[in-house]
């Protein structure tokens, strides 16, 4: 079912996000080891895969930074995936709004995106935009979780624990991606 999932979402976005199926399912195993969601990095990448507003290279970085951002707010993942294809748009605009609601772009930021757009490298401008927003959200997660208390933090390591546990019944029968077919044959090699 999983793997249908990320089909479809790389059939409908007609093939513009560059991406193929099994990559979006080894990209949800990774980006959910490194966030504790699973589910969470499975959403955001569908969401990416089918809005075509991130480059194919940031795939990782930025489904890192979603998912770390929605643990840490709160804030659903298709509405952060939208702040991302709002870069992706207008990305002049784009520092503008941001600079405004989270104050984390600089003057230097604004010109930099300025002078890339002037020259007709709009794909350049809008990756370092969503770099930088990336860079922040990241930051930012890291900065809450931190500050939770000690009953917060507590019913935090419930929860992920609890979804690794529905994330290993989950995976219980589902094949095995590329990549963790080849980690298992190096293994084995190695062993």
């Amino acid at each position: 079912q999983e793997s249908r999932q990320f089909q479809n979402a790389v059939t409908l976005a007609g093939a513009q996000s560059g991406v193929t199926a099994d990559t979006l399912m080894t990209l949800t195993h990774t980006v959910g080891s490194a966030t504790g969601s699973i589910s969470l990095a499975k959403d955001a990448l569908l969401e990416m895969a089918k809005s075509g507003a991130i480059a194919a290279g940031d795939y990782e970085r930025m489904s890192t930074a979603i998912v770390m951002q929605s643990r840490a707010t709160g804030q659903s993942v298709a509405d952060l995936v939208r702040e991302y294809s709002k870069i992706a748009e207008d990305p002049v605009k784009a520092v503008v709004e941001l600079s405004g609601k989270y104050r984390i772009m600089t003057a230097d930021v604004y010109a930099q995106v300025k002078a890339l757009q002037d020259q007709g490298r709009h794909q350049e401008a809008v990756r370092l935009v969503q770099s930088k927003y990336a860079d922040e959200s990241e930051s930012m997660a890291r900065r809450v979780t931190e500050n939770l208390g000690l009953i917060e933090a507590g019913w935090q390591g419930i929860r992920n624990r609890a979804n690794e546990a529905w994330e290993a019944i989950k995976r219980f029968g589902r094949d095995a991606t590329l990549g963790e077919r080849m980690a298992e044959l190096q293994a084995q090699i190695a062993g």
